[in-house]
Formats: structure tokens, C-alpha cells, sequence
């Protein structure tokens, strides 16, 4: 009687009889069948966890991208803005006329004769025609109002 080794098992060849040959192959099937569905969860846990590195990847540049195109709209809307509103007055849209007034830049409408200054720069004027303010500002009762923009 002889007998071969193998990955499935020791397998015995001469003299076996036909029942003991049968349960020897359906022994090996069942072993490869066993072994090519641990081989099957294991390709298949690897793909899983590949495409779901694939899709977080995909899901951030996807982020990222929108991201970066709402900063883009957002900042071209402000330069629109920005454009569109540049040296207009606030009271009626026309253009302002950019004046020297007691060594301070100040901003004159065209159309209302508004003046237009930034922050800081009546404070500068006060300074330089103080006594003439106070007493226009007094008049309209825009003194508290200045006591407190000069206090912050």
C-alpha cells in the first residue's frame, strides 16, 4: 500500500477502495473549499477597506475643492462690491470727490454735498479747528455724540 503526502493530507492511493478514495477527494474539496472562502473574506475585507480610504480621499478633495471655490465666489462677490460701491456716497450713489480739508482727506458728494470722512479723521480736525467744531456741534447736538467717539 502506498501512501502520498500532501497539502490536503496524507492520501493513501493502492489497494483503497473505491468509498475510502471518494471521501478522500471530498475531504480535499471540502478543505480548498474551506481555505478559498477564507482567501474570498480576506480579498474582500482588503477591497473594502481600500475603497473606503478611496472614498474618504475622494470626500475631502471634494471638501477641499468647494471649499476653495466658495472663498472664490465669496471673494469675487466682495471685489464686485468692493467695484461697484467705490467712491459712491452712501446717501445717494453718486460719485465722491476726494478734497483736502485742514490737512485731512476727506470725501465730498457731487450731487447732496455730503462730506464723508473714515474713522479717526474728524478727530484729527478737531485738533486743528477745534474751538469752530465744538461750537457747530454744540449747535446740532452732536457734542455727547463726539465725547464718545473720542473716548473709545
Amino acid at each position: 500500500m502506498e501512501t502520498v503526502k500532501s497539502d490536503f493530507g496524507t492520501v493513501k492511493t493502492k489497494n483503497q477502495s473505491l468509498t475510502n478514495r471518494l471521501s478522500a477527494i471530498e475531504e480535499i474539496a471540502q478543505y480548498g473549499a474551506m481555505k478559498q472562502k477564507i482567501l474570498n473574506k480576506n480579498l474582500e475585507d482588503y477591497i473594502a477597506k481600500h475603497e473606503a480610504k478611496l472614498i474618504a480621499d475622494l470626500r475631502k478633495k471634494l471638501e477641499e475643492e468647494r471649499s476653495e471655490k466658495q472663498t472664490r465666489l465669496l471673494d469675487e462677490e466682495k471685489m464686485r462690491r468692493q467695484q461697484l460701491h467705490y467712491m459712491k456716497c452712501p446717501q445717494c450713489g453718486m460719485g465722491l470727490q476726494e478734497v483736502q480739508f485742514i490737512n485731512t482727506q476727506v470725501w465730498v458728494c457731487e450731487e447732496c454735498i455730503g462730506i464723508w470722512l473714515k474713522h479717526g479723521r474728524l478727530e484729527n480736525i478737531m485738533k486743528e479747528q477745534g474751538s469752530f467744531l465744538n461750537r457747530m456741534c454744540d449747535k446740532i447736538g452732536l457734542t455727547k455724540l463726539m465725547y464718545r467717539l473720542t473716548r473709545r
